[in-house]
């Protein structure tokens, strides 16, 4: 088999990791959400906050493409699971931004459903940076959800 074939090849075995990982981690995940920090939404992408369990199977740490269900309605959403080292916050946790909601739901169910990892947690050079990228995330999912 050729390289270029190997290379061709790739994101379909990502794919089917992918597939994998959520059939292991059963999809999802419920917890209740807290109050954070506020650093999203002084950022403009406000965050439902969740503690990483104690005793469950997380992703490994990233930013994924999730849906987030509260109140019984689906969202659209990406979700950073791990710390914030921009911000100087290294302490795991997960947050979700959910595009397009804009309600106040601390202290509520959510249920988190994981479809795609996006990238890896970074430190950004400057908030700007981070924003910049905030904003390419939520276009990828976006876009994910579009073709599904």
């Amino acid at each position: 088999m050729k390289q270029t074939n190997k290379v061709a090849l790739l994101p379909e075995v990502y794919d089917f990791l992918d597939v994998l990982a959520q059939t292991l981690l059963e999809k999802d995940y419920v917890s209740y959400i807290e109050h954070g920090e506020n650093i999203g939404h002084k950022l403009g992408f406000p965050t439902a906050n969740i503690q990483l369990p104690d005793f469950h199977v997380v992703p490994k740490f990233g930013v994924y493409i999730t849906k987030a269900k509260v109140g019984g309605k689906w969202y659209k959403a990406i979700t950073n699971v791990g710390g914030k080292p921009t911000v100087g916050t290294n302490k795991p946790c997960i947050e979700t931004y959910m595009l397009d909601f804009e309600n106040d739901i601390y202290g509520e169910e959510i249920e988190i459903e994981f479809y795609h990892y996006l990238r890896p947690i970074s430190k950004f050079e400057n908030i700007e940076a981070l924003k910049k990228q905030l904003a390419q995330d939520k276009e990828s999912a976006r876009v994910y959800f579009n073709e599904k």
